[in-house]
């Protein structure tokens, strides 16, 4: 029997997990608000990633899939449940959607809010 090959084979991706809030930082202070609400799903840390972060002195507490539309960069506070979370990575990830993996590490001091 021959099976149709649809191209997508892959599961597809949900976003279920929670949601975080991310903003834009400068000089470890937080500057703006880029979108308050991000869904994401947790990934697990991999044994390269962590160790390759590991050697540049920067421990990753979790890895979190988010929708590829979403306001977030590398060098962000990505906040989730009250706990400020530093995005050290960005990669990009063919899931169904297509998703940004975030690599996330607690920053050695809270970052505040920039007096204005």
């Amino acid at each position: 029997m021959i099976r149709p090959n649809s191209g997508y084979n892959k599961p597809y991706q949900t976003f279920c997990d929670g949601w975080g809030t991310s903003y834009r930082t400068e000089a470890r202070k937080i500057v703006q608000l880029r979108q308050e609400v991000i869904h994401f799903s947790e990934s697990t840390v991999g044994e390269r990633r962590y160790w390759d972060a590991k050697n540049n002195k920067v421990e990753l507490k979790m890895a979190v899939l988010v929708p590829y539309d979403s306001a977030v960069e590398q060098g962000d506070i990505f906040l989730i449940d009250g706990q400020q979370y530093l995005v050290e990575q960005k990669d990009r990830k063919d899931t169904v959607p297509v998703s940004w993996l975030l690599s996330l590490s607690v920053p050695p001091i809270a970052y505040r809010e920039a007096l204005t």
